[in-house]
């Protein structure tokens, strides 16, 4: 359950950082807003903000600071095969897509990994925004 990771998250002071859509929304909704969560349209070549039940301000890294990224093991989503993928993983290309740099800290907490950066990510997103996911299925190399 994504209201598992909210305590720990505000013990280590992370309150706003990117993710995918489920966590997004969940972390967001399971904290009363005191974490927020900004879904990103996650690509190989180039990471951009998701505008799809989400505001363009949210993004402007002059008025917010996000400094993580979570990703969950433990959610699925079905493939029109049955197979399941895993939804709230995004694959490691994905994430170096940013030119962030490598993560200062990765932290473990039950299904969830947190990597902490010292800088604004939001500076790294490109553009134009999307309303598409652009969410790759994470089969390999799933951070």
């Amino acid at each position: 359950s994504e209201q598992e990771i909210v305590p720990w998250l505000q013990a280590h002071h992370l309150t706003t950082g990117l993710g995918t859509y489920n966590e997004a929304n969940l972390i967001t909704l399971d904290s009363g807003g005191r974490i927020a969560i900004r879904t990103v349209s996650w690509r190989f070549d180039r990471d951009v903000p998701r505008l799809f039940e989400s505001n363009a301000d949210w993004y402007d890294p002059r008025h917010n600071y996000a400094n993580f990224i979570v990703t969950n093991t433990a959610d699925t989503t079905p493939n029109r095969d049955r197979s399941l993928r895993r939804s709230s993983m995004i694959p490691a290309p994905a994430i170096a897509a940013l030119h962030a740099g490598p993560p200062v800290h990765v932290y473990h907490y039950k299904t969830f990994t947190i990597m902490v950066w010292n800088h604004n990510l939001l500076n790294n997103l490109g553009s134009p925004a999307s309303t598409l996911p652009g969410e790759i299925p994470c089969y390999v190399k799933c951070v």
